[in-house]
């Protein structure tokens, strides 16, 4: 075997160590990669879960403030609408009462002008 011969068989057996160490390499450190990517993605991930319950706290304490204001604005309604049912009572028996002391006050004999009409 001449001497280019022997350089070339070298180096075609060190060509194919080289490629067969890097392989079994590569599969080795695939499996570290694949782990480090696996911790990376699932850190990721549990940060991401972290600010959706963050979020989702934030919008329950919002909502708990929302339906007090509205439980408040609507018992608010509730009272003014009795106290509107009150003064229209109110204004019904003053005004009956009015009717009864006109009518009196002119079967007494008093001239007394009409009095103003009821709102309805």
């Amino acid at each position: 075997m001449t001497t280019p011969q022997l350089i070339l068989s070298l180096l075609t057996v060190l060509g194919v160590g080289s490629v067969l160490g890097a392989t079994v390499s590569g599969l080795f450190n695939r499996k570290k990669l694949s782990a480090d990517a696996v911790k990376i993605i699932t850190e990721a991930a549990s940060g991401v879960v972290k600010d959706l319950r963050d979020e989702n706290q934030r919008h329950i304490a919002s909502n708990g403030v929302l339906v007090a204001r509205l439980e408040a604005l609507e018992l608010r309604e509730q009272e003014r609408d009795q106290r509107e049912r009150e003064r229209d009572h109110a204004i019904l028996l003053h005004g009956y009462w009015d009717q009864q002391v006109f009518t009196m006050a002119r079967d007494q004999g008093l001239t007394l002008p009409d009095p103003p009409p009821l709102p309805t």
